[in-house]
C-alpha cells in the first residue's frame, strides 16, 4: 500500500497541511488522499517526485529506462497536454487546480482536468504574469511555459507520440465547435435566468468587468461566438504547429 494509490494536487495557494516542494522545479504539491499520509506515506511520495524530476533534468532523460518514463505516465501526461494546450488555461502549466495520482507500483499520471475558468482567452494576465506571447489562438502556452512539459519537447520521443496522439484526436476535437453551439442553446433558458436581476434571475451581470479581463462582449450570443472561434482557430494553429514539430 505504501507504493500508491496516492491523489495528490499541485497548486501554488499551497494550503492543505501536508504538502512538500520537489527540489528542482519547486512544484507545489498537496495531498488530498489520503488526506493525512503517515510519515512514511509522506517521504515515500516526496522521494518518488524527486526521482522523478532528477531522471528528467538528468543528461540520461531520454533514456526509455533510465529516463524519466520509468517515473512518469507519457500517455496520461500527453492526453492533458492537448486539452490544457487546447484551452491556453493559465493554471493549465503546473501552477494550479493540477491533479496527479501515483497507481500501486505505478507512475505519476494525470488522472483529470480541473478549473477552465481562466481558459480560452479569458485571461488579460496570461501574458504579464505567464509569459505567454498572446492570450489569443495563436502560439504555444503550455508547451514554452511549464515545467517538466519544457523537458519533454526536449525528447524526439516524447513529440513523436504527441504528434501521434493529436492525430487521433483530431477529428473529435473538431467536433467541439458543434458541441459548444448545442449546449448553448440547451442553456437558453438557464442563462437567461442567470443574467436577469434578482429576486427573479440569479443577478449576474454579463456586462461587467470582472478581475480575470476587461473585454465585455455585451450579450450570451457573443460570449459563445467569441468561444467558439477561439477553439476553430486554435484548432487550426496547433494542427499546423504541431505537425511542424
Amino acid at each position: 500500500a505504501l507504493t500508491g494509490d496516492y491523489l495528490l494536487e499541485l497548486d501554488f495557494h499551497f494550503d492543505e497541511p501536508y504538502k512538500f516542494k520537489t527540489d528542482k522545479k519547486q512544484l507545489p504539491i498537496m495531498f488530498k488522499d489520503p488526506d493525512e499520509p503517515s510519515g512514511e506515506q509522506f517521504n515515500y511520495v516526496k522521494g518518488f517526485f524527486k526521482k522523478a524530476e532528477d531522471a528528467l533534468y538528468g543528461g540520461d532523460f531520454k533514456d526509455p529506462e533510465k529516463g524519466y518514463r520509468q517515473y512518469i505516465d507519457v500517455e496520461s501526461f500527453i492526453n492533458y497536454y492537448i486539452v490544457q494546450e487546447l484551452a491556453k488555461n493559465v493554471d493549465g502549466n503546473m501552477r494550479g487546480s493540477c491533479y496527479m495520482a501515483v497507481r500501486r507500483n505505478g507512475k505519476i499520471e494525470m488522472p483529470l482536468i480541473w478549473d477552465f475558468d481562466i481558459a480560452f482567452g479569458n485571461a488579460d494576465h496570461i501574458t504579464w504574469e505567464q509569459g505567454a506571447s498572446s492570450a489569443g489562438p495563436e502560439g504555444w502556452f503550455i508547451k514554452e511555459k511549464s515545467p517538466w512539459f519544457d523537458r519533454f519537447f526536449e525528447d524526439p520521443s516524447f513529440v513523436a507520440e504527441l504528434k501521434k496522439r493529436w492525430n487521433e484526436l483530431k477529428p473529435q476535437l473538431e467536433g467541439v465547435p458543434f458541441f459548444i453551439r448545442e449546449h448553448a442553446s440547451l442553456l437558453q433558458n438557464s442563462q437567461e435566468k442567470n443574467f436577469s436581476p434578482k429576486p427573479d434571475g440569479a443577478g449576474w451581470s454579463i456586462t461587467k468587468p470582472e478581475w480575470n479581463t476587461k473585454i465585455i462582449r455585451g450579450s450570451y450570443k457573443l460570449e459563445v461566438d467569441y468561444l467558439v472561434d477561439f477553439v476553430e482557430k486554435r484548432l487550426v494553429w496547433l494542427d499546423k504547429s504541431i505537425k511542424a514539430l
